[in-house]
């Protein structure tokens, strides 16, 4: 056995345990199809017979209700419904009929089915001699009828039907009974296999597992000490069996833990720069450490993101905060955003009045960063870029602008800017300000987070300082309405 190769002597045990996998694997399949077969014969025949006899059964007693119906019936048309309705039914009990006769098993169930069949069809005359008495006029005579003949007659179906349905569960549990039986020597034949399988594999697997132990455990003490977390010195390789593949393999294993163990270090210092490369394609540690170092790299650039987005929402909303006028208000978020946010010149609209509706509204140029008050213009809803920011709630960017299309001109910076950015300061569908700026650059898009972030908090703050100015007005009006009421 020495002889023989590791890897030859497992797959010599491997393909036993599979042959003797299969030929129990075959046994178990062959069994399962013969109570598979019994379940679909108990499905096909007992159960179907006696579902179909329950159904039809039903279906006389909705027959024998509808009879009742149309023999105390005054009214024709609700006659001819319960006709109709006792027709449909008689076709369903048909139907089922049908079913039975073609699922029963056994002679005994032939001769029942043809009984309870031949018994429907008498029943029809009893129905018909129901209809000529109405027909006549004789209504208590057609009552009659159906009270008695009729239901004594109902009576004697339900009980074949019922008989039919005992005679088809019968079957089924015979079924049942033969499935048990089977089920059970399958079981014990197959425990037996399963018992003298254990007992063959046993025995080769302590054989086998001997003579490969004793050459593993020359490895064994450093693998124990890589399992705590050490990395112990380099193997001597000796010889060109496997044992010395699996040293020669277990020294690369842990060349390659020091090397990952030292990047794992450099990326606890969050030195994500720091170099290595994985040994190989299927390298899955070292790979998954640089994937994890790229991600922690683009997390942390993220996390200075938000910081610096958050800041800026928070210097936003201080100057919102502040108990400013549009004017003073629009001049210091103008400013901050062209010094904080690399802006060349910003625009600072206003809709005149917050109560109005917006197709009658006007945006005004209340305040303004390097931008002279002779340049200042009034867009009306949905005129120019402004009007038609302010209609559709969508921020706009045009590149690549012209010096002579950017008409914010402005003495106070000698720059030509070539891209332009408009925000709708909006809540909900409606518009309460646009912001117009200017920049030499593409602005990347945690700048424009932070306009669609103060957006919403800009346009409240524009309905406050309105509704806060509109009030001062009324409370001026009123006071100077009493002073002249009382003079």
């Amino acid at each position: 056995m020495n002889n023989i190769k590791i890897k030859f002597r497992l797959i010599i045990l491997f393909g036993l345990g599979l042959i003797t996998l299969v030929l129990l694997s075959l046994y178990s399949v062959r069994s399962l199809e013969d109570s598979s077969a019994i379940i679909r014969k108990i499905h096909r025949h007992p159960l179907a017979v006696s579902n179909a006899s329950l159904a039809a059964s039903e279906s006389i007693i909705k027959m024998h209700r509808a009879m009742k119906d149309v023999a105390m019936s005054t009214d024709d048309d609700k006659r001819q419904e319960y006709l109709s309705k006792c027709a449909e039914e008689e076709q369903k009990v048909i139907k089922n009929l049908d079913i039975v006769k073609e699922r029963i098993l056994g002679e005994e169930g032939e001769r029942l089915e043809a009984e309870t069949r031949q018994l429907f069809f008498d029943w029809r005359p009893i129905r018909e001699s129901v209809l000529e008495k109405i027909a006549a006029g004789d209504m208590a005579g057609a009552k009659k009828i159906t009270r008695k003949r009729g239901a004594n007659h109902v009576m004697l179906l339900e009980e074949s039907f019922s008989n039919l349905k005992n005679y088809a569960i019968n079957k089924a549990d015979g079924f049942i009974k033969s499935s048990e039986q089977n089920q059970k020597d399958s079981l014990f034949t197959l425990w037996v296999l399963i018992a003298i399988s254990a007992c063959v594999f046993i025995f080769l697997g302590l054989y086998s597992g001997n003579s490969i132990a004793n050459p593993v455990n020359m490895i064994k003490d450093r693998i124990e000490h890589m399992s705590l977390g050490a990395h112990p010195e380099d193997l001597p390789v000796k010889g060109k069996d496997e044992v010395a593949e699996m040293a020669s393999t277990l020294n690369k294993l842990l060349g390659t833990l020091r090397r990952t163990s030292n990047f794992s270090v450099e990326i606890g210092k969050e030195n994500f720069d720091a170099p290595f490369e994985s040994v190989g394609d299927q390298d899955v540690l070292g790979k998954s450490l640089i994937e994890m170092n790229a991600r922690l790299k683009d997390a942390k650039a993220h996390e200075e993101i938000e910081k610096w987005t958050l800041s800026r929402e928070q210097q936003v909303g201080a100057i919102l905060q502040l108990d400013l006028n549009l004017k003073e208000m629009g001049e210091k978020i103008t400013e901050y955003f062209a010094q904080h946010l690399e802006m060349k010149q910003v625009a600072f609209y206003t809709i005149d009045n917050y109560e109005h509706d917006q197709e009658r509204s006007e945006y005004i140029m209340t305040a303004g960063y390097a931008v002279e008050e002779k340049h200042y213009k009034n867009y009306a809803y949905g005129d120019g870029i402004i009007g038609q920011v302010a209609k559709s709630k969508k921020s706009y960017k045009a590149s690549g602008l012209n010096p002579d299309e950017v008409y914010l001109e402005s003495t106070l910076v000698d720059l030509n800017p070539s891209q332009l950015y408009v925000f709708p300061l909006h809540i909900g569908d409606k518009c309460y300000g646009v912001l117009e700026m200017l920049s030499e650059q593409v602005i990347p898009d945690h700048y424009r987070r932070v306009f669609y972030e103060t957006g919403e908090k800009i346009a409240n703050t524009i309905i406050r300082v309105q509704s806060n100015l509109k009030t001062k007005q009324l409370l001026e009006e009123a006071k100077e309405l009493s002073e002249e009421l009382q003079a």
